[in-house]
């Protein structure tokens, strides 16, 4: 009887430590850490982007136009270094380990294009787009 009482507190312990445990991974799912995962990102957060943008060095070789349509964030660049005027992407802009990120996709098929480009607001008017150590300053035309 005795061994029967200790197992079964042993399996009523167990299971109140599994409940309290799944509670826990629930309530960490449920709140995005940008640390551990990718957290969408507030359209004001992002509104500062939405316009046109010319290379900072030369202005005349690289524009690029930003524009928000409902859901989606459209990109399309232009201009000499582009070799013209490239087709309209679609840019999915994320917060990733405190930075914002976007991967550019095809606006007919959603494949994905890029790899993550990492987006900083240097000044009012200016900001940086990055891979790597690889940086490009934009402004606003």
């Amino acid at each position: 009887m005795r061994k029967l009482a200790i197992a079964a507190a042993i399996v009523l312990g167990l299971g109140a430590f599994g409940t309290y445990l799944a509670f826990q991974l629930r309530q960490h799912a449920d709140e995005c850490d940008s640390a551990m995962r990718h957290c969408p990102v507030a359209r004001e957060e992002i509104a500062f982007l939405e316009g046109e943008w010319c290379l900072a060095r030369d202005p005349a070789a690289l524009r690029e136009t930003v524009r928000f349509e409902d859901a989606r964030i459209l990109m399309r660049q232009s201009g000499p270094r582009a070799g013209g005027e490239r087709p309209w992407v679609e840019a999915r802009i994320v917060r990733s380990m405190g930075a914002l990120v976007y991967v550019e996709h095809d606006v007919e098929t959603g494949a994905r294009l890029s790899a993550e480009l990492t987006i900083v607001r240097t000044g009012e008017r200016t900001r940086e787009t990055a891979l790597g150590p690889n940086r490009i300053a934009w402004a606003t035309c």
